[in-house]
């Protein structure tokens, strides 16, 4: 093992100790495939809450939690999109299920203008402001946002046809589909497909969107302040109590924003608050091994996962002997456990854990020798070949992991250069082609597989990806496996798309990474499992006691 990697084993493994366990260990899985690690304290009777009796504290931690306008495509604060806005479907991750949200009911239509997916309104279905949710609403968020937003695009662009797509009345939604794709109420029931009130997005203004926006979701925004907070309100006057999901016993939701995950720990501790969610990894493996007073940790794996990209536009890499020499190069398993601690899962496949059709390898190819060999057959002798790469400076784990990499590469004589930067200009350097090496993020779309492929295609938003221009046949069997209604036809595109992954290594899956949630044991997360993207805490609740704090 390098020197440097060493050092940094024995630094994070010696942060473990000094805890007395009396915690109880337990492990599931529901329905969306995610793992779940379940770290419950012994105590029998629940810790007595001291905090306001109206309002849950939630303390949040990680880059995609800072505050900013809550336009309803906006990504940065997701938990006050989620709970703001409503979607047309919603995904139930404990069952996997996509159930009916603003959408009463849906059908597929074949008709001589081809396929549409047709939507009706639910009549209750209001805005914050009372107006109702009509269907011009809801193409306006749905369909009319391809035009001019990335993200959506890349999901769903090769599936939804804008021109044909249409509205009838205050209830008909018509959208037109180039093909069947079984995603489509996967991808609908994603925040990028939130739902808002179109008269109020024409004429609003930054200031509206700060803290007066209409939303469709459950919880009123009262205040933000920018990088610290937020306060919500429930929506007493909800629509869909009882339909999509039910009234909390508690009237605000206070969270506050961190920037190190040890200060909201410590503010946790002192009883400032009622749960935390993103811990970060020496937390996670403190309160794993050794318990927390009065608390229960949830571990979900996120369906994010990290891999490296060997760009087909760095020459370099056309000589497979060189892309099998970064594979060999480099120990993945023990950079996962290094940089992500109890946050990280080793990886032995090319899609996330949670993915369906998913198959296994090893893909740990890790000999260093055979790197040496290698470099040496193609050409290169130690320091000729030299890389540079980026990390995102808001992520401890992701600046080890770049270090662990430049590490092992100059163990076989490859220079990497690594260069931390704040997390949107990374992802911009990572994604516009300026890496001759890419520590990227792959995410699993809601829990299917082809969310986990959503880069590879020529033309996506990261180019260090692209793959599909180098062989036809990737391109087809990526389209076939999305566009069948065939679990068959799926299964066996799919299989084809991983062989020819692990084939060719172009990319070196490292480590699939949990998120983790910790809570008093005052408090109901039984009904939270979402922590992907959308990291909707309306299903958090107090639970019931007869403790005079909570009177």
């Amino acid at each position: 093992m390098p020197a440097l990697i060493l050092a940094v084993a024995l630094t994070l493994t010696s942060c473990g100790g000094g805890r007395e366990n009396t915690s109880v260990v337990t492990t599931d899985a529901n329905g969306s495939g995610q793992s779940i690690t379940y770290v419950h304290s012994g105590e029998e009777v629940p810790m007595e809450r001291t905090l306001a009796a109206d309002t849950l504290y939630v303390g949040a931690y990680g880059e995609n939690f800072v505050t900013s306008t809550l336009n309803s495509v906006g990504y940065n604060n997701l938990i006050a999109i989620s709970l703001i806005y409503d979607t047309l479907f919603i995904k139930d991750f404990q069952t996997g299920e996509v159930k009916n949200g603003i959408a009463e009911r849906y059908e597929y239509l074949e008709t001589e203008e081809g396929l549409f997916l047709h939507i009706v309104i639910r009549p209750e279905a209001r805005f914050q402001s009372g107006e109702p949710i009509t269907a011009e609403d809801c193409y306006h968020s749905a369909v009319s946002r391809f035009a001019v937003l990335g993200t959506i695009r890349t999901y769903l662009g090769d599936t939804v046809n804008i021109e044909k797509s249409y509205y009838e009345g205050d209830r008909d939604l018509y959208i037109a589909l180039n093909q069947y794709d079984r995603t489509i109420l996967e991808c609908l029931s994603c925040q990028w497909f939130s739902i808002a009130n179109k008269s109020f997005e024409d004429t609003a203004t930054d200031d509206d969107f700060w803290d007066k926006v209409d939303g469709s979701g459950p919880f009123l925004i009262l205040e933000q302040n920018s990088g610290d907070s937020m306060l919500l309100q429930v929506d007493d006057d909800y629509w869909g109590w009882g339909i999509t999901c039910q009234r909390p016993s508690y009237d605000y939701l206070s969270v506050k924003f961190y920037s190190e995950s040890s200060v909201m720990m410590i503010d946790y501790e002192n009883g400032l608050l009622d749960a935390c969610l993103g811990l970060g990894v020496s937390e996670t493996g403190l309160i794993t091994s050794g318990g927390e007073a009065h608390s229960n940790l949830k571990i979900v794996s996120s369906g994010n996962y990290t891999v490296i990209c060997l760009p087909a536009y760095n020459e370099a890499f056309s000589d497979p002997r060189v892309r099998e020499a970064i594979s060999c190069a480099i120990d993945t398993d023990s950079a996962a456990k290094i940089a992500y601690g109890a946050l990280g899962i080793t990886m032995d496949a090319y899609v996330s854990s949670m993915a369906p059709y998913r198959k296994e390898y090893q893909t740990n190819r890790y000999d260093p020798e055979r790197a040496r060999g290698l470099l040496r057959e193609a050409g290169y002798e130690d320091g000729e070949l030299e890389l540079y790469t980026v990390v995102s400076s808001n992520d401890s784990a992701s600046v080890t992991l770049g270090e662990l990499v430049q590490a092992y590469l100059d163990e076989v004589g490859v220079k990497l250069t690594v260069e931390s930067y704040d997390f949107p200009t990374a992802i911009q350097l990572q994604r516009n082609g300026s890496v001759d090496l890419c520590i990227c993020t792959f995410y699993t779309m809601n829990s299917d597989i082809s969310g986990c492929f959503i880069q590879l295609p020529e033309g996506s938003y990261n180019q260090a990806a692209w793959l599909t221009q180098l062989d036809a046949r990737l391109d087809a069997k990526l389209k076939e496996g999305r566009y069948t209604d065939s679990d068959e036809a799926a299964g066996q595109a799919y299989d084809w798309v991983q062989d020819w992954l692990y084939e060719n290594m172009w990319y070196l899956p490292v480590v699939e990474y949990n998120t983790a949630f910790i809570c008093r044991d005052y408090v109901d997360d039984s009904g939270f499992d979402n922590l992907m993207h959308a990291r909707d805490i309306r299903n958090l609740d107090l639970l019931p006691t007869e403790s005079p704090a909570l009177s």
